[in-house]
């Protein structure tokens, strides 16, 4: 199973956007190396050595950038990336607060953009 396909079967995040470094697509290749960054991960990410890169975005300069250096690009939506977390992220916060705060997970918030 590659590396993509593995990511696909453990998130199963739309959209996702694939860059793979140059002349190096092969199937079954060893990624011995991932960083990981919700949300915009450019900055973030930028200098890591890391065989691939999984973020929510990047620009096309930085994904050209990534790439050139060696890097796989695996991008799945800026919002798809931090909203998965955030009912997880709900659950620490009340333990944190010892459930002197109400902490709500909006019902309504969502992703602003939409893929036509």
């Amino acid at each position: 199973m590659s590396s993509i396909d593995r990511y696909w079967a453990t998130w199963q995040l739309l959209p996702t956007i694939v860059a793979i470094k140059p002349f190096d697509y092969i199937p079954d290749a060893k990624i011995k190396s991932v960083a990981v960054c919700a949300g915009s991960g450019a900055s973030v990410l930028h200098g890591v050595c890391a065989d691939l890169y999984v973020s929510g975005e990047m620009s096309h300069h930085e994904v050209l950038d990534a790439v050139q250096r060696g890097r796989h690009v695996i991008l799945c939506d800026h919002s798809n990336t931090e909203r998965g977390f955030l009912a997880e992220l709900q659950v620490k916060l009340t333990e944190l607060l010892e459930g002197k705060v109400t902490v709500i997970q909006s019902q309504v918030d969502k992703d602003p953009l939409e893929i036509v």
